[in-house]
């Protein structure tokens, strides 16, 4: 799947490269352009294509358009190489060795688009490359963190992006080194800003950066749940997302500290989780219920009490009629069926989960 504020398509609806600063730019993206359709297109054929059709005769493209003087090339190829991960995400585990120094030069450029781009494809690598992208930890992290202090509002938003991404399954001693200056910059950049993406961005990576710290993130806890309690008492239509994912990064500190460490947070988070229930928010509901399993894996014995009265609602909302379970048809491939080969079959039968 692309990114769904991926830089690159913003070219031909706004000159200053994502850099402006009001609210109203979060929800002015929906209309496709030629940039969009092309990407859109090129992760089609990158999922269905058999790699060896797509993955070289893409990659060198990229390599060539990233040493070009002009800067909308060098955001095409870095770009793309962010677009073609999902589907191409075997070959290229194997070429890291050879992508990621592009990738990295790309992440420095003068150039504060292809910055952007560059954040979005480490983000889109950081994704689908694991584990084998966990080894360059030592050069991403450093060079992450120099961005979030990016003078362009979007390229600071898109690097918490990486850190979602790429933190989830880092191993505590990997984000050690920078924990402290890390959490403080992203609370920082989320009380220091008005723009929802951003805040929804920071809000994300403070969560990711917490499941990889593990227990090292306990001296953290209480300031990152008091900015979270702020957002978990929005109640406008628009922030619903905002106020799920501090929700979210609430049960994610919860993993990663344990029982005790998160005990003074408990009730004011399954509050807040009961209570967005009672939104027409299917999102809001998700994300509770998120919370509910994380925070019943946490507490143990000390959920019950609300057991009372979330398993009747649970019960409920599986036995309603809001999807169905169909085998998908044998011709799905559609005309890329015939091009496919022993490397790219599905052993399998395939099904697809309608919701909603």
């Amino acid at each position: 799947a692309l990114f769904e504020s991926n830089p690159a398509w913003r070219e031909d609806l706004k000159e200053d490269g994502g850099a402006g600063d009001d609210d109203d730019d979060d929800d002015n993206f929906d209309s496709p352009t030629e940039t969009s359709m092309a990407q859109g297109t090129l992760d089609m054929l990158a999922c269905e294509l058999p790699k060896k059709y797509i993955f070289n005769p893409v990659v060198s493209r990229c390599v060539t358009r990233l040493t070009s003087p002009h800067a909308h090339h060098r955001k095409a190829g870095i770009a793309c190489l962010g677009v073609i991960a999902e589907g191409c995400a075997e070959p290229l585990r194997e070429h890291l060795p050879d992508v990621m120094p592009h990738v990295f030069a790309a992440a420095g450029d003068a150039d504060a688009q292809v910055r952007e781009c560059a954040c979005f494809a480490l983000g889109q690598i950081s994704e689908h490359c694991q584990p084998e992208i966990l080894s360059y930890s030592s050069q991403i992290l450093p060079i992450v963190f120099a961005l979030l202090d990016d003078t362009t509002v979007a390229v600071q938003a898109t690097s918490c992006y990486v850190l979602e991404m790429f933190c989830e399954r880092l191993e505590p001693e990997g984000v050690r080194p920078l924990l402290d200056p890390l959490v403080r910059k992203l609370a920082a950049m989320l009380e220091g800003t008005t723009k929802r993406s951003v805040q929804e961005m920071a809000v994300a990576a403070l969560a990711a950066t917490a499941v990889a710290a593990e227990e090292e993130f306990t001296p953290y806890v209480a300031g990152v749940a008091a900015l979270m309690t702020k957002l978990m008492a929005l109640t406008d239509e628009k922030m619903y997302t905002l106020r799920g994912r501090a929700l979210e990064c609430m049960g994610h500190m919860a993993i990663a500290v344990g029982r005790d460490a998160f005990r003074p947070y408990f009730s004011s988070t399954m509050q807040c989780a009961c209570e967005g229930l009672t939104f027409d928010s299917t999102d809001l509901h998700e994300f509770a219920y998120a919370v509910f399993a994380n925070l019943a894996k946490v507490m143990g014995e000390e959920f019950s009490p609300v057991l009372g009265e979330l398993v009747p609602h649970l019960v409920t909302v599986i036995g309603a009629d809001e999807g169905q379970l169909e085998q998908a048809e044998e011709d799905e491939k559609g005309q890329f069926g015939a091009l496919d080969d022993s490397d790219d079959e599905d052993e399998g039968g395939q099904y697809v989960f309608h919701v909603r």
